[in-house]
């Protein structure tokens, strides 16, 4: 027989979710503050062109759009950065 959910313990209960909450405010702190650098924003646009490039650097081969994709957010978020 299978417990009931009385007797199966809450996620919401104990030391760790007090811990995982004040985790969470103290993350959440963090980025409001402006701590660290601004996160690089790069367009829809740009990156859908270089993935394109990309696409056609690889001789067109389709199954790969999210793998192009990334790559390019990567090349330039690095280019904006530097």
């Amino acid at each position: 027989m299978e417990p009931s959910s009385a007797d199966k313990p809450t996620p919401s209960t104990g030391k760790d979710s007090r811990n995982t909450t004040k985790m969470l405010r103290q993350s959440e702190r963090g980025r409001t503050t402006g701590d660290g650098p601004p996160p690089v924003v790069v367009s829809a646009a740009e990156v859908a062109q270089r993935a394109y490039h990309r696409f056609f650097a690889r001789g067109g081969v389709q199954g790969m759009d999210l793998d192009d994709w990334l790559h390019a957010e990567r090349e330039l978020r690095i280019d904006v950065e530097s």
